[in-house]
């Protein structure tokens, strides 16, 4: 953290095409923002059929299956925003959603139980 209340959160991830995705709509969470001031979160980014979104609602990216990306986080707490780049190139912003309790959670987490572990993504992160 930097005088501007501003942090950056970077990592390279890859994510694997299953087959079970002809099948399911195969989803997991890859990062999090947690703290806000009226609920647990203030970002959830995950992977649905190998789109990225917020939450479950707004498209970041798409077409990230079976490809290493970089993903970087921008949460200045001062300005109150959030911004997700991939491989350098800005792809969402957001407002916050107020002053809390702020932690930010990283990994592949959350994935439908039906998923064998060994075709989770393989994730780097600083």
């Amino acid at each position: 953290m930097n005088d501007s209340r501003a942090w950056l959160f970077k990592w390279s991830l890859a994510i694997r095409r299953l087959w079970l995705c002809s099948k399911w709509n195969i989803w997991c969470y890859i990062s999090q923002i947690h703290g806000d001031a009226h609920s647990a979160t203030t970002l959830i980014l995950g992977i649905y059929d190998g789109d990225l979104r917020y939450y479950t609602r707004d498209l970041v990216a798409t077409d990230l299956y079976d490809k290493r990306f970089r993903l970087n986080i921008i949460h200045d707490v001062d300005m109150g925003m959030v911004t997700v780049f991939i491989d350098g190139v800005q792809k969402f912003q957001v407002k916050d959603k107020g002053p809390g309790n702020l932690y930010f959670k990283c990994g592949v987490y959350a994935a439908p139980p039906n998923v064998h572990p060994s075709h989770m993504p393989e994730n780097h992160g600083r």
